[in-house]
């Protein structure tokens, strides 16, 4: 069985099994020596470890149809000069008091 010796976090570190390299999360770019090479190389270019690297991609779901697109509306035209009115609200005290004023207020102590 090869033991694999790899180079991470400026230290050589090794020697591991295949088994015990899944432990230690190489990627592609890990340098990595084993018996028979005549020189470090990354662990993305040895064909025995590459299950490492590999991970099987599901078959794409059909339980639902994929919504259609989103179909983007328009933005509205803003007219320069125009001006805004905003809608007053008349607020009893007790509103005032408690703050309510964000949610207006549905009293009627002044009317409308």
């Amino acid at each position: 069985m090869k033991k694999y010796y790899i180079f991470k976090e400026a230290a050589q570190l090794g020697p591991f099994d295949l088994e015990d390299l899944r432990s230690q999360n190489i990627t592609k770019d890990t340098p990595i020596w084993f018996e028979g090479l005549s020189d470090w190389t990354v662990a993305g270019k040895i064909e025995e470890i590459s299950e490492l690297f590999d991970s099987p991609k599901p078959p794409p779901f059909r339980g639902q149809e994929t919504p259609p697109p989103f179909k983007s509306q328009p933005a509205p035209q803003v007219v320069a000069n125009k001006p805004v009115t905003v809608k007053k609200r008349n607020l009893c005290w007790f509103c005032l008091f408690v703050d309510w004023s964000y949610f207006g207020c549905n009293h009627s102590f002044f009317g409308d």
